[in-house]
């Protein structure tokens, strides 16, 4: 049943009285058609909204739509990135279809691993867009705010735009205060604030088209960067008490969702005003998740893993609602996956309309039954690019409860339950190996289906530098930014090249890394002398891990061995980049500066190591290094979430770096996490020696969670066929 045909129904049962009709002529249609409002906002998180959850960000309005329209709770961008879920949204097709796979002009690197593939940098001429189809069957149409779906030669105006207000090639403003430099719409008085002028010339437009029905495409710049509000919401988020337990905290962004609020409500005030609200589908969305970069991100998607830029649900799970007076029941939601491209379909049927669009599906369906189901068996979607948030080349596919990532640099692949784990903090891959072999089948049928553009290999760069022979295996010394490091190889890398990552003293009981070699790992470590774990061996270690996981081809999730201060290294890198790593081992590891070198608790004092950690971190006196926060023993929640396996080694009797003041405050805390730790104590043994007589439990450990399923399956052969070479 049409939605025009299921309003006949309702009519006939009286339930509403109003009467959509398809007629033959435009101007009958025009006459019966419903106007159409797609607002869509800029980087706006699933849980942004404080009908979505938040308990910080004041959205009054919409959350009033909400509750006078349909809230769908599981809501997906086509992309993890702008530009695609824009086009997907006008023209009902998967960005991968398009060729338009991301943020136009996108970035290049030449450096990683693979090559983003020549992919269409604009909405294509060819391309037949929502608001053509509607124009030709009688309508007006405006776009106002940001575009982004290419140059000059592809404005809104060229896409069946009657109007254009503000759209353009640009991705973000210069600035959200008048003068706004943005070519296509006239600046306003000195100081006016962007978002709010979008929304006036919105609420204008509806003011000037109340006799023909319209499509009015609003696409609010915010809550994309640059972070820039009104003064006086800033001042009013800032001076807000802290809320137990909230995660979402920055005071600019929730400005400009205020603000970004605001128009809304002055939109749908303006609806009712000219007794349009009965007969407007009025649908509110953003193009993707919310961004959470930098150390004081714009917000957090909580309990959604990740953002922006992401493969995870916090990068591609948005905010969707629908009003839609006599037809969409107020107070409802639907909990059916539904993604952008449903939305131009949605509206044609909607509008009376026969088009159909290649991949979208009309919700109509879910108007009438929220707990219906759409006639596809998934949701899919293919990255081929790199991004700042996190993603490297990769594609994905929902199928019911269950989603695939594989990631195409190595093949590597994760499997969640999203409705037992909707942090995807579990990998299921191993477990569940027939779920895996079908939504793989499923995901590569699809990508040939879409005729899915693949990133270019990169050939893997040798290591350079000077090579010598380190327990029979090839070692190469070389530098990096003027960092002395150095990887040994095996004789046949396991598949994935699977590697782990010395914090400190490489060579120290040699043993688990020489059996590993003989497994097909690469052992690596960087010599960053007396930094102690601090921010500036940070982001050392990010600039090795990216040489050695994109130019030399190494996995992307290696496992890390901290050895005593080594510990200091690998869990602040780990804290750093928890996506990042497969599992960690520490032998009497540091895991807190005031136990040792700082000897305020009952570790052993090293005046030189302590200055170094005053003057690595930037302390200005030893109280205030004794208040750090940022210590592994008080950071472990996000390595629990990220579901990060640990094993200590440890001596009970360690006077130097005493376990019950390290090890033991890591386990508790932990385990109360979540977190899975093994811990194996050496009764009566001082800080030296390290590591086990017999290094077995150490070596499986690191097999185990650092090799990838594709290793563990090729070890097994090479056991039962001792003949086979790695590939």
């Amino acid at each position: 049943m049409s939605i025009a045909s299921l309003i006949r129904h309702l009519q006939t049962s009286g339930c509403i009285a109003i009467v959509l009709v398809s007629a033959l002529s435009t101007a009958t249609r025009a006459a019966a058609a419903p106007n159409v409002i797609l607002i869509v906002a800029d980087d706006l998180g699933a849980h942004d909204l404080g009908v979505t959850g938040s308990r910080f960000h004041e959205t009054p309005n919409l959350d009033r739509l909400a509750h006078e329209g349909m809230q769908f709770t599981q809501a997906y961008s086509a992309c993890t990135v702008c530009s695609p879920t824009r086009a997907a949204l006008l023209t009902g097709k998967y960005p991968a279809r398009l060729r338009l796979t991301d943020w136009i002009p996108g970035e290049n690197r030449e450096n990683e691993r693979l090559q983003s593939p020549e992919w269409t940098k604009q909405l294509g001429s060819g391309e037949i867009t929502l608001a053509e189809h509607l124009k030709t069957s009688g309508y007006s149409t405006a776009h106002i705010g940001k575009w982004h779906l290419g140059g000059p030669e592809v404005r809104p105006e060229m896409h069946g735009f009657d109007l254009n207000r503000g759209g353009d090639h640009r991705g973000q403003p210069p600035s959200y205060f008048s003068p706004y430099g943005l070519p296509r719409l006239l600046d306003g008085p000195v100081g006016e604030y962007l978002t709010d002028r979008e929304g006036d010339e919105a609420v204008q437009y509806i003011a000037t088209h109340t006799n023909r029905p319209f499509l009015l495409h609003v696409c609010f710049h915010g809550v994309h960067t640059p972070l820039q509000a009104k003064s006086e919401l800033v001042d009013k988020y800032r001076r807000k008490p802290p809320i137990p337990g909230n995660s979402q905290t920055n005071a600019v962004y929730a400005a400009m969702l205020e603000s970004l609020d605001a128009a809304v409500g002055r939109i749908l005030q303006s609806l009712a005003d000219h007794g349009l609200e009965t007969n407007t589908l009025v649908i509110f969305t953003s193009d993707n998740g919310g961004l959470v970069l930098g150390s004081t991100p714009a917000t957090s998607n909580a309990p959604l893993r990740s953002g922006k830029g992401s493969p995870y649900e916090g990068g591609v799970r948005v905010p969707l609602i629908i009003r839609w007076p006599g037809v969409v029941s107020p107070v409802s939601s639907c909990a059916t996956p539904v993604i952008s491209m449903d939305l131009p379909a949605t509206v044609l049927e909607a509008c009376g309309l026969t088009h159909r669009v290649d991949d979208g599906r009309s919700l109509a369906r879910l108007f009438r039954n929220p707990d219906d189901a759409l006639d596809r068996p998934f949701l899919a979607w293919h990255y081929p690019h790199y991004h700042v948030g996190g993603a490297t080349p990769y594609a994905a596919i929902r199928a019911g409860d269950w989603k695939l990532i594989q990631y195409l640099e190595d093949g590597r692949r994760e499997l969640f339950n999203l409705r037992a784990d909707p942090a995807e903090s579990t990998n299921l891959a191993l477990q569940q190996s027939d779920k895996l072999a079908q939504l793989t089948r499923q995901l590569s049928d699809w990508q040939h289906s879409v005729s899915a553009q693949w990133p270019r290999t990169n050939p893997i760069a040798p290591f350079s530098g000077r090579q010598s022979v380190w327990f029979g295996f090839d070692r190469h010394d070389f530098a990096v930014d003027g960092m002395a490091g150095l990887v040994v190889s095996p004789k046949g890398a396991a598949p994935g090249r699977p590697w782990v990552w010395h914090g400190e003293f490489f060579g120290h009981k040699p043993d688990p890394d020489i059996a590993l070699l003989g497994r097909g790992f690469h052992i690596a470590y960087l010599s960053v002398p007396d930094q102690l774990g601090s921010p500036d061996a940070v982001a050392k270690w990010n600039r090795f891990y990216g040489e050695l996981s994109r130019r030399h081809g190494l996995a992307a999730r290696p496992g890390l061995v901290g050895l005593s201060r080594g510990g200091l290294y690998c869990y602040n890198w780990a804290v750093a980049n928890p996506e990042k790593v497969s599992c960690i081992y520490g032998d009497a590891p540091v895991c807190d500066f005031r136990s040792w070198p700082g000897a305020f608790g009952k570790g052993k004092r090293s005046d030189r190591d302590w200055q170094f950690v005053l003057e690595r971190y930037g302390f200005k006196s030893d109280a205030e290094a004794r208040a750090y926060p940022g210590n592994p023993v008080d950071q472990l929640a996000g390595l629990a979430a990220a579901k990060i396996p640990l094993l200590h080694v440890y001596g009970d009797a360690d006077e130097v770096v005493p376990w019950d003041e390290n090890t033991g405050v890591v386990a508790e805390r932990y385990r109360k996490l979540g977190g899975s730790i093994t811990l194996i104590a050496k009764p009566g043994v001082h800080h030296h020696p390290h590591g086990l007589d017999d290094s077995t439990p150490i070596v499986n450990f690191l097999w185990e969670h650092a090799a990838s399923p594709e290793a563990h399956a090729w070890r097994k052969e090479t056991i039962e066929n001792p003949g086979r070479k790695a590939p």
